[in-house]
């Protein structure tokens, strides 16, 4: 198992903090102002900036599967990133992607709305980051994956064949409510 470094542990603590808020305190949404709304960015609400930096912070408070398995594949491949990008380099490489993926969710949303219009949460887009880096820099180390033994680059591969199918599924109105845009990004 991966040691974790100081901002990966800083980082599931939090999530894991407004996630249990979010439970104690059903229907109050005490968070929901960090939500991506691509629709009030549109708007130009002045209430939907924070969004753009805060949405990789919140997990569906109906269902802990969401942030455990943000914050285990977090937790597998953020280390390292951490290690090549120390300190600030490591928040510098968190928020750009974090922007980038809500740069290109406004402007699909923009493109086909009834597709992408929808508020997004979750650091999924972040994971994918760590874990595109770890396999760029380590893409033969093998891991258990569940019960199966995987290269990085392989593991790599999958999820984004499995992003870019849902992601074609989403432009032709079939797709589900997970903004696998934002993984691709």
């Amino acid at each position: 198992m991966t040691t974790l470094t100081p901002y990966v542990r800083k980082f599931l603590a939090l999530w894991g903090v407004i996630w249990l808020l979010g439970l104690l305190f059903p229907g109050s949404d005490p968070f929901g102002f960090l939500a991506l709304d691509t629709g009030g960015l549109a708007d130009g609400r002045l209430s939907a900036i924070p969004g753009i930096f805060g949405y990789f912070l919140l997990h569906d408070p109906h269902s802990i599967l969401h942030l455990l398995f943000n914050a285990w594949m977090f937790a597998l491949f953020a280390p390292e990133m951490e290690r090549i990008f120390p300190g600030g380099r490591f928040l510098r490489f968190t928020f750009t992607v974090v922007v980038l993926g809500a740069a290109l969710r406004f402007l699909l949303a923009l493109l086909f709305p009834e597709a992408f219009g929808y508020l997004v949460i979750g650091a999924s887009g972040v994971t994918m980051a760590c874990l595109a880096g770890y396999a760029a820099l380590f893409p033969g180390t093998r891991f258990y994956f569940f019960f199966f033994q995987v290269k990085a680059l392989t593991l790599f591969l999958v999820v984004v064949g499995f992003d870019l199918v849902s992601f074609l599924l989403t432009l032709a109105g079939h797709g589900g409510k997970v903004a696998v845009d934002i993984h691709l990004a």
